[in-house]
């Protein structure tokens, strides 16, 4: 599910009803169990882009520091500069479009899961809401 899917369902699911604030009372705990999920399951992708991204930024070290094997040079060409300051190298790395592409999947995942947190803490959030408009109505009527 991408971002903007989910900030559709967020926009949908997150609209109190003024009129059944006992059913939107009730709404909470499905919501957090819903969302709660939804961040689980984008920290586990963030996790594992991680990772990902930490196998490829060892495998282009690798490779632009010249310690790369016959092969991956075959397959991809020599590369005909020495690197000679770490600097060189992270500047080679940091530029590289396949590491480029994926620290872009991290950020992105990065992304969802403060937004799915922020989501959390809104659903969180609603017992307050509710309160407030029951106390409200109440003070209206006089009560």
């Amino acid at each position: 599910m991408t971002l903007s899917e989910i900030q559709e369902k967020v926009k949908r699911d997150l609209k109190i009803n003024d009129m059944e604030l006992d059913i939107e009372s009730l709404r909470i705990p499905s919501l957090h169990s819903k969302y709660l999920q939804l961040l689980t399951e984008n920290s586990l992708k963030l996790k594992k882009a991680n990772g990902e991204l930490s196998v490829l930024r060892r495998n282009k070290w690798i490779y632009y520091t010249g310690k790369a094997s016959e092969e991956v040079y075959k397959e991809k060409g020599d590369f005909p500069l020495k690197l000679k300051t770490k600097d060189e190298e992270r500047t080679f790395i940091e530029a590289d479009e396949e590491f480029q592409a994926k620290k872009t999947e991290v950020e992105y995942y990065e992304t969802v899961v403060e937004y799915l947190q922020e989501v959390i803490k809104q659903v969180g959030q609603r017992n307050f809401q509710i309160k407030n408009a029951i106390e409200w109505r109440k003070f209206e009527a006089g009560i």
